[in-house]
């Protein structure tokens, strides 16, 4: 029996062999297609049900409301693409042996919010021996303030970046320091509205300027030209009283002897104390699903 198909192949052989190679890519074509449209669809499920918008309800009660939230829970409780249980707790942490390196943020965010609030974040207590003291004048012939500059001896509290080097007990600039006392805040000269700082004086300039060259000082400062977006250590820093109705500076004798569990530095304590807290404080989230995290 003869076989037609046979004999035409046999007949036309590069005919042949051309169809069976169109056949071979239009079926190898469909079939990338159909791998890749598979692939694809597979992913895109995945991305689907490990993706999470991220948002959070506010609510406007410039009109008076009473800030009720249970209401709004009701109308989303039941809603199936919302999952509102999943929300986050901002809460406030303290590392033993951490440091908030980002402590810049706590300042201006808190203190806008909160303007009650003294953080004491930028303060520090040292104890300073002067080297040179001398007079302010911001217009001719007014004796605005002092200046004392001097090299710090001893850090008691405060940042420790500010003063040392990085993992070392090496002192920037061998510990040079600028102390600033002044009757007018830096704020009000801005808007030509001088406003006397309560606890500087004539008779406290007069004082300070008296200062023991070459004697130990304990003081409290908080620093007046830290530049908050680079990080960057401050050069200068502005006298405070060493707690709230107390000195402006305590002469040590002798610094081995110091003793900061003596009664008299009771209130002193407590502002150290959380001073500490607040350098070593870290905001803490905290959710049921940690895939709502960007």
């Amino acid at each position: 029996m003869k076989n037609p198909i046979l004999k035409s192949i046999i007949r036309r052989p590069i005919k042949f062999v051309l169809l069976i190679l169109i056949l071979s890519l239009v079926s190898g074509a469909f079939i990338m297609n159909f791998t890749s449209y598979s692939l694809v669809s597979k992913e895109v499920e995945s991305a689907k049900g490990a993706y999470n918008s991220i948002g959070y309800l506010q609510m406007d009660l410039s009109d008076g409301s009473d800030g009720n939230v249970y209401e709004i829970r009701e109308l989303f409780k039941d809603d199936p693409m919302i999952a509102y249980e999943d929300c986050r707790i901002w809460s406030l942490g303290i590392s033993d042996n951490l440091l908030n390196a980002a402590n810049k943020y706590l300042e201006g965010d808190f203190l806008d919010e909160y303007p009650g609030m003294d953080l004491f974040v930028y303060d520090l207590f040292v104890i300073v021996r002067p080297e040179n003291i001398r007079t302010r004048n911001y217009v001719k012939d007014r004796y605005d303030g002092v200046t004392l500059e001097g090299h710090v001896q001893k850090l008691i509290a405060g940042y420790p970046d500010w003063i040392y080097m990085p993992d070392s007990e090496e002192m920037f600039e061998d510990g040079f320091f600028s102390l600033i006392a002044q009757k007018y805040e830096n704020s009000s000269r801005a808007n030509g509205i001088l406003k006397l700082i309560p606890y500087i004086n004539d008779a406290v300039l007069d004082e300070l300027y008296g200062l023991e060259i070459g004697a130990d000082y304990l003081f409290r400062c908080e620093a007046m030209s830290y530049d908050a977006s680079h990080m960057e250590r401050p050069d200068s820093y502005m006298l405070k009283p060493l707690y709230d109705g107390g000195p402006l500076y305590e002469k040590i004798d002798n610094i081995d002897e110091f003793n900061l569990e003596d009664p008299k530095w009771q209130k002193m304590r407590e502002d150290i104390e959380l001073l500490d807290m607040n350098t070593r404080a870290f905001s803490i989230i905290a959710t049921k699903n940690m895939e709502t995290h960007p």
